[in-house]
């Protein structure tokens, strides 16, 4: 569903191409003023294109649109783009972008556009279009493509007035162009992102109409609506939920993939899953042994004020996928973590807590607003920030793991406290809230999993200190913080500081507990199939009571089980100087539960009980994931540009981190999905 600017259309829109025949190649052959054959009677002909026909964007985010070189890549080649309004408005609804985009010779790698997309543009769309090639090139196809901004939780649904691409309701409808259908009902049916969306007639309001992210086309026939998703199935909406059916109408719509070509997706391509105890390649069934690293420096760490620390964010976010693809190719990595901070995501005012000054000065990360007040993201940018770090690795066929990694409560006034240290719980005053914002933006993403928070400690005692062997490899009971961990409650407001001792802040109020099982229905109740990560208690080490913790009857359970509806859920496990042998780990793999050690220094470490020095080698022959703890641009040397960090990434291999070999020639020799 686009709109797509040709010829003389584009012509008259913008006056900027200098010949308007019938051919894309024919302008672009009088622009370049370098051959006479075109491009459609030489194969190998220099081409610039974009990578696809339509493209999505979240509200208050940054829309990457990428332009591609093919064929003879001899010769230097600049292209020229701009933005098109459509339903979105330059200046109201996104930034009106324009400029070129060039390549030397030989160079074949992918450029990338950013158009800044507001708030309120949910719903609607802009164009983007090529205006002209110079050099050693022509243009290809597609020269022009729409970008439609998404509808998300909080912004809501964002009207269905009519438009340019709406149609009503009469016989046989096939809107090749259109984003809207009326129905005989005065219904409203809008198709967004891939997702489909009801607004029935006098309603305020639509909602997602049976949750779909790859629809291409709807169809109103003989009073009953269809659509086509991009793998060429149709469905009818019956009762209430979509219904496989054939193709009504065959002699009246476009032939799948010709004038309603289907929608480029991650989701009809790789993606990650979990099946019995492995993690598995959705696009092959193969079982994948994940490893990587942590990209620190999104949670508030380093010491930045505020300023420095939104260009801490930019810095990471300018990494292309291109250049993400050369790191994962250089050390064997398929997967990143990427830890977050409920504070920048939701971005409230926060209050300092006079205590916290043994943590860190002030609010360490945000910009002061005066009277022990802070702004979280001054910017606004930090959801646009993590919505591109996310893209730019996924396509890169790289696994993204987003860790809420810092979440601090409110106090007793009701006021957020600033979250400059690791906090014991999740806390329920955000937790939930960030957990469903971020399930909307990322649920369509199967190379995006969801790690439920960071390291639960419950307080300054080890009171889960292993007891009496249980049997099943298990060697210790959930004590009192694990319970609390899973069922909720209250606790002490504490802050883990920088030397590892806690620190109880003077906010008058019990920490309310957001439990895990309820952060997980939080998720999917959104929609989101995406795999769950979810971490046992005592800074996620303390694996040996993970299996009851979560599947045992008993400890806030009333049913035993896996708490995941879906079956996706997998244990993240932080392993920082592991000695007690590899019963209770093999115990989780034979109960059906995958293992990610989301953090490690290095697994150099006997963890097989003795026999095997290597970690490395256990854990890639049990399937278990590895990422080391950190690369960072604080790390970096002093990194200041995107490409400085790039060459930091490109030439610092994540497993020489404390120590340890890199894994070339195990079962960690990987490469992205």
């Amino acid at each position: 569903m686009r709109m797509v600017l040709r010829g003389s259309a584009l012509c008259a829109l913008l006056g900027m191409l200098a010949a308007c025949g019938g051919s894309n190649s024919s302008d672009s052959a009088s622009s370049a003023g370098s051959s006479t054959s075109s491009s459609s009677s030489n194969t190998s002909a220099p081409l610039v294109a974009l990578t696809s026909a339509t493209y999505t964007a979240a509200p208050s985010s940054t829309a990457i649109v990428t332009i591609a070189r093919t064929g003879n890549p001899s010769g230097a080649a600049t292209v020229g783009y701009t933005t098109v309004n459509g339903t979105a408005i330059a200046g109201t609804d996104y930034t009106a972008t324009s400029g070129t985009v060039s390549w030397s010779d030989g160079d074949t790698a992918v450029k990338t556009v950013a158009v800044a997309v507001m708030s309120q543009a949910g719903g609607k769309q802009f164009d983007i279009a090529l205006t002209s090639v110079e050099g050693q090139a022509y243009f290809g196809s597609p020269s022009a493509a729409s970008v439609a901004v998404a509808f998300n939780g909080r912004n809501g649904f964002s009207g269905a007035s009519a438009s340019a691409g709406s149609a009503s309701a009469s016989g046989t409808m096939v809107p090749t162009n259109a984003k809207q259908i009326t129905d005989s009902a005065l219904a409203v049916w809008t198709l967004n992102g891939g997702v489909v969306y009801q607004q029935p007639a006098g309603a305020a309001s639509a909602s997602a109409a049976g949750y779909s992210a790859n629809v291409t086309l709807l169809l109103y026939h003989n009073g009953v609506l269809y659509q086509q998703n991009n793998t060429c199935l149709w469905w009818s909406w019956s009762g209430g939920a979509w219904v496989a059916t054939a193709n009504p109408s065959p002699a009246t719509t476009p032939a799948c993939g010709s004038s309603t070509p289907a929608v480029k997706s991650l989701s009809t391509g790789a993606g990650i899953a979990v099946s019995g105890n492995k993690f598995i390649n959705t696009a092959t069934g193969k079982p994948v042994v994940l490893a990587g690293a942590n990209l620190d420096g999104l949670d508030g760490s380093g010491g930045y004020g505020g300023a420095g620390q939104i260009k801490q964010w930019n810095i990471i976010a300018g990494i292309t996928s291109a250049q993400w693809a050369a790191i994962a190719a250089k050390w064997g990595i398929n997967m990143i973590r990427l830890p977050m901070n409920s504070d920048y995501w939701l971005n409230p005012t926060v209050y300092d807590d006079p205590a916290a000054a043994a943590i860190e000065t002030g609010a360490c990360c945000y910009t002061s607003i005066g009277n022990g007040k802070y702004t979280p993201d001054a910017s606004g940018s930090y959801q646009s920030v993590i919505a591109t770090i996310v893209s730019n690795i996924t396509a890169a066929g790289i696994v993204v793991s987003l860790d809420l990694h810092c979440d601090a409560p409110k106090n007793s006034s009701g006021q957020y406290i600033a979250c400059v240290g690791e906090t014991s719980y999740a806390s329920s005053d955000t937790a939930p809230t960030f957990w469903m914002e971020v399930a909307n933006t990322f649920k369509s993403n199967p190379l995006v999993m969801f790690e439920l928070f960071n390291e639960p400690y419950g307080g300054a005692n080890y009171n889960s200190a292993p007891g009496a062997v249980i049997g099943g490899g298990k060697t210790a009971l959930p004590g009192s913080y694990a319970v609390k961990m899973i069922t909720g409650g209250t606790s002490p407001y504490t802050m883990l500081a920088s030397d590892k001792t806690l620190v109880t802040l003077s906010g008058g109020a019990a920490l309310n507990v957001a439990g895990m099982p309820g952060l997980i229905s939080t998720i999917r109740a959104t929609g989101a199939t995406n795999v769950i990560l979810a971490s046992p208690i005592w800074y996620a080490g303390q694996i040996q009571t993970w299996l009851d913790s979560y599947t045992t009857t008993g400890y806030g359970r009333t049913t035993s089980g896996n708490p995941d509806p879906l079956g996706q859920l997998a244990v993240a496990w932080h392993d920082y100087g592991w000695s007690s042998g590899t019963t209770t780990p093999l115990a989780i793999l034979a109960a059906g539960y995958p293992i990610c050690i989301t953090e490690t220094y290095g697994l150099d470490s006997a963890l097989d009980g003795g026999s095997n020095a290597s970690g490395y080698t256990w854990a890639g022959s049990n399937g278990i994931g590895v990422l080391v703890w950190a690369w960072a641009t604080w790390a970096s040397g002093g990194a200041s540009t995107p490409t400085d960090f790039y060459n930091y990434l490109l030439n610092t291999g994540p497993w020489v981190n404390g120590g340890a070999p890199a894994p070339n020639g195990n079962s960690f020799g990987q490469s992205p999905l």
